[in-house]
């Protein structure tokens, strides 16, 4: 191969690249057909019945959006500056393009400026659930994951992008988790296996562990979620504590 080739071969690709970025990242309405919005947080989708919905004229999932966007606004860290815009997918293939190797995730978030872009994965809105591709621990309800997601956005209020990775993942996750109330992974099951010290290699498992050290800090320890974000304790440190705890009380956290 010439030189020149490899040259266009190589400028051919980033054009690809440059342009499946463009589409993946900011450009996700075009897929979606349909919008609804409620001041500064905004739902696109696509035919009604690819969700399972019987209403033709979308009143029903008018509804239900406007009932999500007030849950959203009693967030702690709900900022009126933010624009969210959630992509609710219909089919795997589109959450793919979007995701590329996080396909089996539930959701992915990008934050730009002001601006939170929120993909969900593949959605049953007659039973308000979103499903992924895994195996196992392959459902959420629809609305923990918006607001699960939707605090991912808000918390940049807090560490902007000078700083944006010095909050440990595990803290903002289990914030997130702590705030959706709820997970993809069951209660009693990861309690049996955190006070067994299985170690389990599921992400949701790992999520419920977030979580949990979160719910420790909050309800036990009656720290703030702005103590905890300073908090400077290793996670390690923090569940060690908690399997000294009563069962019944850790329980009660959820």
């Amino acid at each position: 191969m010439t030189k020149k080739k490899k040259i266009i071969i190589e400028s051919i690709v980033l054009a690809v690249l440059i342009v499946y970025l463009i589409l993946s990242q900011l450009c996700c309405g075009l897929f979606f057909k349909n919008k609804f919005s409620n001041g500064n947080i905004s739902f696109h989708y696509n035919n009604i019945e690819n969700y399972k919905l019987n209403s033709s004229d979308g009143k029903e999932l008018e509804e239900y959006f406007t009932e999500l966007t007030e849950k959203i606004k009693t967030n702690p860290f709900y900022n009126e500056d933010k624009k969210l815009n959630f992509f609710i997918c219909d089919n795997y293939g589109l959450y793919t393009f979007f995701s590329n190797i996080n396909n089996k995730s539930m959701g992915i978030t990008n934050t730009y400026g002001n601006h939170g872009f929120i993909v969900l994965n593949k959605t049953d809105l007659s039973k308000k659930e979103t499903i992924t591709q895994s195996k196992e621990d392959n459902t959420r309800s629809f609305e923990s994951l918006v607001l699960h997601e939707s605090t991912h956005v808000f918390l940049t209020k807090i560490h902007n992008l000078l700083n944006r990775f010095s909050l440990p993942s595990w803290k903002e996750e289990g914030i997130c988790e702590a705030i959706a109330s709820e997970g993809s992974y069951d209660i009693e099951s990861g309690l049996k296996e955190f006070f067994s010290s299985s170690s389990s290699k599921s992400k949701s498992y790992k999520y419920f562990l977030h979580r949990l050290t979160v719910l420790y800090m909050k309800n036990h320890e009656n720290l703030s979620f702005a103590e905890i974000i300073k908090d400077k304790r290793k996670q390690p440190e923090i569940l060690d504590k908690i399997r000294k705890l009563p069962y019944d009380e850790v329980l009660s956290w959820f």
